[in-house]
């Protein structure tokens, strides 16, 4: 009886870990897709995302890369073309692809001296 006691609450707070980090991915989400926000606040949202999931799930965060590029190319923010090509060469790297992370890197390289 306390072995199926004990099952049940590991149960019950691996689930609330998954919700706690699903609802906190769902509410970066609508902060970067806010719109009205300042890019700032849009851009930390995502820089968070990024933080949180990296490591743990890379897949997850390869589209929101590309999102973060093309919301930089729309607001010409070569910084953060910068930082959003850095993380994809990072997760490529991470998913165990050297050499497109490589050259990923050498596409960054070229924007870095834009800020020349």
């Amino acid at each position: 009886m306390s072995k199926l006691y004990f099952l049940f609450i590991l149960l019950a707070l691996s689930l609330s870990q998954v919700c706690f980090a699903q609802t906190k991915g769902d509410s970066l989400r609508q902060i970067w897709e806010n719109e009205t926000l300042a890019d700032t606040s849009r851009y930390k949202a995502i820089s968070n995302y990024y933080q949180t999931n990296s490591f743990s799930q890379p897949d997850s965060v390869l589209p929101i890369i590309e999102y973060h590029y093309k919301l930089a190319e729309s607001k010409n923010s070569v910084r953060e073309i910068i930082r959003a090509l850095r993380e994809k060469a990072k997760i490529l790297y991470i998913k165990g692809k050297p050499d497109e992370s490589m050259l990923v890197l050498k596409q960054e390289s070229g924007f870095r001296y834009k800020l020349l």
